[in-house]
């Protein structure tokens, strides 16, 4: 749109907010169930794992968790597979 009328998405953001347009900034989280997320992440399955099961990158997953206070893990945090 923005390339359409020659101006900038920012401005095209704020004009549709002044009309009162719901304007989400971000695709990818807006897939997210935040509480399905974190339940996930508590049962061990990794940050890829969540990812490919909603569909976005591992960044938008680990921005979620970081959102709400989950504490990352780092990869010696999981079992050790046999």
């Amino acid at each position: 749109m923005s390339i359409d009328y020659k101006c900038s998405k920012t401005t095209i953001i704020k004009l549709l907010k002044e009309q009162g347009v719901d304007v989400r900034k971000d695709k990818a989280r807006a897939k997210l169930d935040d509480d399905m997320v974190i339940d996930m992440y508590r049962q061990m399955k990794t940050a890829q794992q969540i990812a490919k099961h909603f569909g976005v990158s591992k960044q938008v997953i680990l921005q979620c968790l970081k959102k709400h206070g989950v504490k990352l893990r780092t990869r010696w945090d999981y079992p050790k597979e046999k």
